[in-house]
C-alpha cells in the first residue's frame, strides 16, 4: 500500500470522467444539428461557447501543456497540467474559481454574528 503525502499534487484524470467522455464524443454532432434543432429557438451558437468547450477538453490534460514545478522545502521538480479557468463548463476549474472568490469576498466582508429568526402565520389565521 502506498502512503499518501499530502500536498503532492495529484493529477485530476478528467478524460476518464463521464461527463467528459460524453461532451468529447458528442459535442461535433450537436454543433452540426445546432443550426437546423436549436438556432430558431436560442439563437446562434457563439464562438466564445465553442472555445470554453473546447478549452475544456484540453483541461488538465499533460499532453496538451504543463508546468515544471519545484519544491522549496523538499526540492522534488512536479509536472503540472495546465487548466482551462473557464467557468461553467470545466467543474473544476468554476469550483476552484467560486472558492477563491470566496475567499477574496471573506477578507473584504467583517464578519458579523447575527441569527435570522422566521416567524409564519397560519393560513387560517392571516386574514385576522
Amino acid at each position: 500500500m502506498s502512503k499518501i503525502i499530502k500536498g503532492v499534487y495529484k493529477r485530476r484524470r478528467p478524460e476518464q470522467t463521464d461527463y467528459y467522455r460524453i461532451i468529447e464524443h458528442f459535442h461535433d454532432g450537436f454543433i452540426g444539428e445546432y443550426t437546423d434543432s436549436f438556432e430558431s429557438r436560442y439563437g446562434w451558437l457563439k464562438q466564445e461557447t465553442m472555445n470554453a468547450v473546447y478549452s475544456f477538453l484540453d483541461c488538465g490534460i499533460p499532453e496538451n501543456g504543463v508546468a515544471r514545478i519545484r519544491c522549496g522545502d523538499c526540492g522534488n521538480d512536479y509536472f503540472i497540467a495546465f487548466s482551462c479557468r473557464k467557468r461553467n463548463v470545466c467543474p473544476s476549474c468554476s469550483t476552484k474559481r467560486g472558492l477563491l472568490f470566496a475567499e477574496k469576498i471573506e477578507e473584504i466582508v467583517k464578519p458579523v454574528k447575527h441569527v435570522h429568526i422566521t416567524f409564519t402565520i397560519p393560513k387560517l389565521l392571516r386574514a385576522y
